[in-house]
């Protein structure tokens, strides 16, 4: 990045520096090369805010066009086919999603029938898995699991402000790392150095006296008819842990609203 290799240059200007011991030598510098290091380190300070902003640009500029984002802005709903697991569980799944903030995934689970469902407002869920077969609201990190299953393109919104913190490492993967603070709630994002497609997002959010952590990772990227999305999703909050394998995808099907809502 921009930023480390001035840095670099001016604490290599600094050791310099440093190496003139006596006030004699100091002065056979001159003036100008004795300041050298500290215009530098000026330099740097007020020339890092630009520079970061700069590189966050064209970071963010990459991985949009990766993911095809200017295509996605365009697409209301997505019908997905795949397969969960949990634990020792797993079953065939239907995910729907609408914009905005629908999301409802369902099928059967032992012949029995699932599903768990958030309308933009609640989440429901039928999980015959704990016996009980009729619809119940959902936990809050139950619900804030399914929410975070599935992206229209990429999750980090055009108009967030972003911090970049530098290089970082996903699953074994280089990435840039870049913080955003959205209602109090910190999201940190792992984009991936080579190809810009996002590796890890974790959200970090303060209740009452505990932080509340959903770790999410994309991985095993592939293209539908164009459409570029990872096919292995695993979400993670406190300690519920689900992995989604998407196995096809239906852009643009049309869903209902009613589609969303909890049985009576």
């Amino acid at each position: 990045m921009k930023i480390k290799r001035l840095l670099v240059i001016a604490y290599e200007k600094f050791l310099i520096f440093k190496g003139f011991r006596t006030m004699e030598q100091k002065q056979k510098m001159g003036r100008f090369e004795c300041a050298m290091p500290r215009l530098l380190f000026i330099f740097a300070l007020l020339w890092t805010p630009l520079l970061q902003a700069q590189d966050i640009e064209g970071i963010m500029k990459d991985h949009y066009s990766a993911c095809k984002q200017d295509f996605w802005d365009q697409v209301q709903t997505v019908n997905i086919k795949g397969i969960w697991l949990r634990d020792q569980e797993k079953a065939n799944f239907e995910l729907l999603a609408k914009k905005p903030g629908k999301i409802m995934i369902r099928g059967r689970w032992q012949v029995e029938p699932y599903a768990e469902s958030f309308d933009g407002s609640s989440g429901w869920t039928i999980a015959p898995w704990t016996g009980v077969k009729t619809p119940q609201l959902m936990l809050a990190k139950e619900q804030l699991l399914l929410q975070s299953v599935f992206d229209f393109g990429s999750p980090i919104p055009r108009d967030v402000a972003l911090e970049y913190r530098g290089e970082g490492d996903a699953f074994g993967i280089p990435c840039y790392r870049l913080v955003a603070i959205v209602d109090g709630v910190e999201y940190e994002y792992f984009v991936d150095e080579e190809d810009f497609y996002l590796r890890r997002m974790d959200r970090r959010e303060l209740i009452g006296n505990q932080t509340q952590i959903m770790t999410k990772r994309y991985d095993q990227y592939r293209k539908f008819g164009g459409v570029v999305i990872p096919t292995l999703v695993i979400v993670q909050v406190e300690d519920l842990k689900k992995e989604y394998v998407f196995d096809d995808i239906i852009v643009g099907d049309g869903i209902s609203n009613l589609t969303f809502r909890r049985p009576e």
